[in-house]
């Protein structure tokens, strides 16, 4: 090894440091040459240093060789400059009514949760609405349970407008079937 190369202690880069600080950073810098990257994990282990020590190590090392490395968030290290990961697309936005290709049972699922939802009610009151009791809406809204083919036409129903004669909430219909009776 020269002098001159900073993967030697001796090296002009690291003058004015102790010894064993030359030796830690000329070891990262063997190690960044060897394996392209160079993190703070890869600090801590080659120089047995705290976290809080390997990032000052690591802001010593690329001031004292600028050039040499560059942090990249994605490859979530250092790396060399032509090996910077190009930035992510932004995702793009799907239309709400579009459902992504599942097994019909999980669009049933999907389709059961959004009813409630576009109705502004909770499980329990969905529950009430349908005949069920809140937790049996939560089975089907987990998947947990198939849901009847009738529970999900009136689920639907409901959804796209339909009311039955006698509209109101279920406590209403409770109240009024009390009172004719």
């Amino acid at each position: 090894m020269s002098t001159n190369d900073a993967t030697s202690p001796d090296a002009p880069a690291w003058q004015g440091l102790k010894l064993p600080i030359r030796r830690r950073f000329a070891g990262a810098v063997a190690h960044f040459h060897a394996t392209g990257r160079l993190n703070r994990s890869d600090i801590m282990r080659l120089g047995d240093v705290s976290i809080a020590q390997a990032s000052i190590d690591l802001k010593e090392i690329s001031a004292r060789l600028p050039g040499l490395m560059v942090l990249d968030p994605r490859a979530k290290g250092y790396v060399r400059p032509d090996a910077v990961l190009p930035p992510r697309e932004p995702p793009t936005k799907a239309e709400p009514a579009e459902l992504p290709p599942m097994p019909p049972q999980e669009h049933a699922v999907v389709a059961f949760r959004r009813a409630r939802i576009s109705l502004g009610l909770t499980q329990a009151q969905w529950g009430d609405w349908l005949g069920l009791g809140r937790r049996q809406v939560i089975a089907y809204e987990l998947g947990d349970a198939p849901i009847p083919l009738g529970t999900a036409r009136l689920a639907e129903a409901y959804a796209s407008g339909w009311r039955p004669a006698a509209w109101g909430s279920p406590a209403d219909a409770d109240a009024k079937t009390d009172r004719d009776s």
